[in-house]
């Protein structure tokens, strides 16, 4: 069964959410607070990567040499991956006379009237396309680059297909790539969280547009998403590509965060830190929640962080996984899985119900295999805050968790005497953390 998983896992590596009948999933409206809206007053830090775009966009008005024209940001969910995409599309390609599309592939991103852009989101809620079932495909492709030829005032027709809509929106950038270097304009490609997309999609998509456009020296491609990223055909978007991956927030930059949202705000930075372990959307959404509060719960910050399942039920479901789980660092089994769910929920839990979990978070790249651990990871992001929500809001469900992990891991290295050491490391370390030896709940990433 193993093994049944660990191919069924890698072959997720780039899944659109869809509903029963192949449709594209439709975004919850129920979010009650959204960090993902982007606010220029708000945007901090992320000096070393705009100094990349700006350098590269340098290169390319000079006509010097800049084989990588495509640049690709990855991170956790939650690392302010669309943040940035929005920054360098609303803030940044404007001061530099960059004319930028961007394209939003989450679906749950609401579209922002002051950020010019195409929203998978508001295509999937016009009152037209509801009764859609085909998912996506080139109609819907050529639905995106008609929006696009709107945007660049490019000449177009209204019932054009997928080739043609491609070419009308091609001509006026190929005929800028003719002119010279120094007077040509410069375009700028923005796929916010492209890694949401099915690979077939991705496919037609190359195809059609990116393929070509990559190849022209007027054309910057800025990608964003959660690895692993679509496994493209051509080199300047496979192999020519600068590969970025955002961290988390210093103090500092938490600090300046705060001061421009809340002059008011009570909670400490060090408790800030604490909770949200320095990732940008957690401490916006902690922010949001907090006011004038000195406590905050992290519970609303794990259901944000989950609002890419529309079912509530799978919303729920997921949630549940991703507690019973997150106390686990190490890249574990079916078997583990089993008996970390069966502690949680207090009841026998089936190889089916295994099964099903699995598909669940793989389908929204929240858990992945890991090849170096050859196990499951859950997303680190995802799993500190909820390790922090258990530490600090269910404290008997936090124990008995480490409770299961330590005896499991005791009874591997009692079980498997080449292996001993590891596994009696790992239940060490749950053992510490029963005994508060731990600073915080990201010893869990740091320990063994």
């Amino acid at each position: 069964m193993f093994a049944q998983t660990r191919e069924r896992l890698t072959s997720h590596s780039v899944v659109a959410a869809r509903n029963g009948n192949g449709g594209v999933l439709m975004a919850n409206p129920s979010v009650l607070h959204n960090p993902d809206h982007y606010d220029p007053d708000w945007f901090v830090n992320r000096k070393d990567e705009i100094r990349i775009v700006k350098e590269l966009v340098g290169r390319l008005r000079s006509g010097g040499d800049a084989p990588e024209r495509t640049i690709s940001f990855d991170g956790a969910r939650g690392q302010g991956k669309s943040w940035l995409a929005q920054h360098l599309h609303r803030t940044i390609f404007p001061k530099l006379n960059v004319k930028s599309l961007y394209f939003a592939f989450d679906s749950s991103l609401e579209e922002d009237p002051e950020n010019q852009g195409w929203y998978l989101h508001t295509w999937q809620t016009k009152p037209e396309r509801t009764d859609l079932n085909q998912g996506m495909t080139s109609a819907f492709a050529a639905d995106i680059l008609l929006d696009s030829c709107i945007k660049l005032e490019a000449r177009h027709t209204i019932d054009a297909n997928l080739a043609e809509r491609a070419a009308e929106l091609v001509a006026p950038i190929r005929r800028e790539a003719e002119r010279e270097s120094t007077g040509r304009q410069l375009y700028a490609f923005i796929l916010d969280s492209v890694s949401e997309l099915s690979s077939s999609f991705t496919d037609i998509l190359e195809r059609a547009l990116l393929a070509s456009v990559a190849s022209f020296p007027n054309v910057l491609i800025v990608m964003t998403g959660r690895p692993p990223f679509p496994v493209w055909a051509a080199p300047r978007l496979r192999i020519d590509v600068i590969h970025w991956v955002l961290k988390p927030f210093c103090e500092q930059d938490v600090l300046s965060m705060l001061s421009r949202r809340n002059s008011d705000n009570q909670i400490s930075l060090e408790q800030v830190m604490k909770k949200s372990h320095g990732i940008p959307g957690v401490v916006r959404d902690i922010s949001l929640q907090s006011g004038g509060a000195t406590k905050v719960s992290l519970s609303a910050t794990l259901n944000w962080m989950l609002d890419v399942f529309a079912n509530p039920q799978d919303r729920q479901r997921a949630r549940e996984g991703i507690e019973a789980l997150c106390l686990l660092k190490h890249g574990f089994r079916e078997e583990e899985i089993q008996k970390m769910l069966s502690a949680y929920s207090e009841k026998e839990i089936t190889e089916e119900d295994v099964e099903a979990l699995e598909d669940l978070l793989t389908k929204q790249q929240l858990l992945k295999w890991d090849r170096e651990s050859a196990g499951l990871q859950v997303d680190r992001a995802i799993r500190l805050v909820a390790a922090q929500y258990l530490y600090d809001e269910q404290p008997k469900l936090w124990t008995r968790l480490h409770e299961e992990a330590a005896g499991m891991y005791e009874e591997y290295a009692a079980q498997f005497r080449d292996h001993r050491d590891y596994y009696q490391r790992i239940a060490e370390h749950h053992r510490q953390a029963l005994n508060n030896e731990h600073s915080s709940v990201d010893a869990d990433i740091q320990t063994v």
